[in-house]
């Protein structure tokens, strides 16, 4: 099974997802990425515990609502990873969001 966002294979490699920020009624949030489950690995994304779960995941949580990111009543429009220019960019970046 292929992440739609990442194009990952899921069932095998244990990798988060590369997308670790999610845009939801207009401003961008940092992908939640508290693990729900008593495995170490996500039984539905193949993550590894602390990991960002892939797109559709049960267990992702939404960072809006906490509720379960793939069927939330939040205006979820995007996914990304935006690249900065240093730590300090990025840091500001997230206070205005």
């Amino acid at each position: 099974m292929t992440c739609e966002h990442c194009n990952q294979d899921m069932t095998k490699s244990h990798s988060s997802c590369t997308l670790d920020y999610v845009k939801i009624s207009g401003k961008y949030h940092k992908r939640n990425t508290q693990y729900h489950d008593v495995n170490e690995i996500c039984h539905d994304c193949g993550i590894l515990n602390g990991g960002v779960h892939h797109y559709g995941c049960d267990m992702e949580r939404c960072p809006v609502c906490k509720g379960q990111m793939f069927c939330c009543e939040c205006d979820v429009t995007a996914f990304s990873t935006p690249r900065f220019k240093s730590e300090e960019a990025r840091v500001r970046w997230e206070k205005k969001q």
